[in-house]
């Protein structure tokens, strides 16, 4: 089953997916992705789903940034960063590779 969340700027759609126990996290057309038990990890918790919901709720609130990679210009990749409160690190980016910070909203910084 594959549930689809378009941002309010049709920007991106977040897809949740549920195989077989497994629950994968990604954005519609883009390779990054993460799972629910690595969320439930990250963020101390034992139950997956319940990690989701809340993973769900920061995101949709805005508690969570969207990091955009771009390649000239181009959107490659968008991703949710695992420390948000980190700086991302960009050493291994190409010359014409940029990030952009936004939010579910559509609010960037």
């Amino acid at each position: 089953m594959t549930e689809r969340y378009p941002t309010a700027d049709a920007m991106l759609t977040l897809l949740v997916q549920r195989d077989d126990g497994d629950i994968t996290i990604g954005f519609d057309g883009y390779p990054w992705h993460t799972h629910a038990d690595i969320i439930a990890d990250l963020r101390e918790q034992s139950d997956p789903e319940s990690a989701l919901k809340t993973y769900l709720d920061d995101l949709f609130h805005d508690r969570l940034p969207i990091i955009l990679v771009k390649k000239a210009g181009v959107l490659t990749e968008p991703f949710i960063p695992d420390f948000p409160e980190e700086p991302i690190e960009t050493q291994y980016f190409e010359p014409d590779e940029s990030h952009e910070l936004r939010y579910w909203s559509g609010r960037s910084t």
